[in-house]
């Protein structure tokens, strides 16, 4: 809906890509020259939120009008992913989780690091409600290599990629630890 930033009470900047993948570019601390990090919406009407990390105040002030303007839209945030543990990639999940209340999923290897409900497996299927234009199940894909734990995300749909930190933007440095 076109009003849903008004019926909101303030606009949101909303960056959708393309349909049901809405970027948010958040304020973080990665290695210069980066400044910020990418969280993700992923699906419609049932949302995934990828990488929820920033904790600057002004950073998740954007986040959460960017889903409660969603919300207004009938979507549904549903669960938080974390494609790894970097504190850049999941510095906003304990503010995320306290105000959305839903379970945080990851790799096994990055819940040694992070608190999780939910394990993510290779080749596991995140299932999401199917809204109009067809079906949003997320496949989890073990990508190794950023972190022992880093994980990306398919749509198959779409074919959409979540990368997490295996494709910087134009101003990053990705590290093999």
């Amino acid at each position: 809906m076109v009003e849903a930033p008004e019926a909101a009470g303030q606009p949101a900047r909303r960056i959708e890509v393309k349909w049901g993948f809405v970027l948010v570019p958040l304020h973080t601390r990665p290695l210069p020259p980066a400044t910020h990090t990418n969280a993700y919406l992923v699906g419609e009407p049932e949302m995934v939120l990828v990488d929820p990390g920033s904790d600057d105040p002004a950073s998740l002030t954007e986040l959460f009008a960017t889903i409660d303007a969603l919300t207004q839209d009938r979507r549904r945030l549903k669960m938080i992913v974390l494609t790894h543990h970097h504190l850049d990639h999941v510095a906003g999940l304990a503010a995320v989780r306290a105000r959305y209340r839903v379970p945080v999923a990851a790799h096994p290897e990055t819940a040694r690091h992070v608190p999780v409900d939910v394990a993510l497996a290779d080749g596991e299927r995140i299932p999401l409600a199917p809204g109009a234009g067809g079906d949003w199940t997320l496949e989890v894909l073990h990508t190794p290599g950023h972190t022992r734990g880093h994980v990306c995300l398919f749509h198959r749909r779409t074919g959409s990629l979540v990368t997490g930190d295996h494709i910087p933007g134009g101003m990053g440095t990705v590290i093999i630890d």
